[in-house]
């Protein structure tokens, strides 16, 4: 009958397994991990294993009635020393708490007692933590799981809590940002009683067009540092002036300009002249600026006929 012996030894962080097939030998180098798991699968059937089967006697009994080998009782407990320690083992991506326990058939109880962990540490493992797994059970309790439910209880309603908090704070900005679209408006009764047929001019000396006229977009928007002079386009009048919010226009000047034709200057910082006042093309009537629904500095400027847009060039 053949006869299986494998002899453990440690060096240098391997582990050498000698495999004895009646009596020829041959060696090969395993992870101590893997030889201590293996070991720790085998032992209750061959718990009797020489450390060298040149300097020992093999002492044992074969179990006629199952074929396995038992162990004599004697001075031979050391022949399974790898088995009987200890061991690091180092979490693999995937891995957690359970799945560990589970890979070498402990319970997660037994894992935590050795490490001293606590609860807020049992979901933050990351791969390349080191871990020292038992030899055997030491804990089979669940009360980590009972304080682990407890936690995550606990940070869910924090985070309920948390984001009522926010949503406070939304509702609260967006009652501020109601309260400031306070829009003041000035009209005209009357509009303006002249005509002329000459175009348009650009109202203001402008460092480049950001936006043209587009569906969704009613003018042209020149960017422009605040306080550029912008000037009436075409002879006509005011007849409407607009404040604070203005409708998202913020500061902004309305001209008629007869035959239906009318152009809005929005986003300015100032006025310079009054509501009813004639205008003629080219001088001054407001400064630009930043107000209303504005990105940042820029003159607005919207053409109209018959009160559909258009490009006024």
């Amino acid at each position: 009958m053949a006869i299986f012996v494998i002899i453990s030894n440690l060096f240098f962080g391997k582990t050498d397994l000698t495999l004895a097939v009646n009596e020829d030998y041959f060696y090969l180098t395993v992870d101590p991990v893997q030889a201590a798991e293996f070991l720790r699968t085998t032992e209750k059937y061959t718990p009797f294993l020489e450390e060298n089967p040149d300097e020992f006697e093999f002492a044992a009994l074969v179990n006629q009635s199952d074929g396995f080998v038992s162990k004599e009782l004697g001075d031979n407990s050391a022949i399974t020393e790898i088995s009987k320690k200890d061991f690091e083992y180092a979490v693999q991506g995937g891995d957690t708490i359970t799945t560990i326990a589970a890979k070498f058939n402990l319970h997660v109880a037994s894992l935590i007692e050795k490490n001293n962990l606590d609860v807020n540490s049992l979901e933050k493992l990351q791969p390349g933590d080191k871990l020292i797994i038992p030899v055997e059970d030491t804990s089979d309790s669940i009360d980590w799981l009972v304080k682990l439910n407890e936690k995550k209880e606990v940070d869910r309603q924090l985070a309920i809590k948390q984001e009522q908090e926010r949503q406070k704070k939304l509702a609260k900005q967006r009652g501020k940002i109601a309260s400031s679209k306070r829009s003041v408006v000035y009209r005209d009764s009357s509009g303006y009683d002249g005509y002329t047929d000459g175009g348009f001019i650009i109202p203001i000396s402008h460092n480049g067009i950001t936006r043209g006229v587009s569906r969704g977009h009613a003018g042209i928007d020149y960017r422009a540092d605040i306080g550029t002079s912008v000037k009436a386009a075409a002879d006509g009048k005011i007849i409407s002036l607009t404040e604070a919010w203005g409708g998202g226009f913020g500061m902004s000047i309305l001209v008629d300009h007869g035959g239906g034709r009318t152009t809005r200057y929005a986003h300015l910082s100032g006025f310079r002249i009054g509501l009813g006042d004639y205008v003629s093309q080219g001088q001054v009537i407001g400064v630009s600026g930043n107000t209303g629904w504005s990105t940042g500095p820029h003159l607005h400027f919207e053409t109209r006929i018959g009160g559909r847009a258009v490009n006024p060039f």
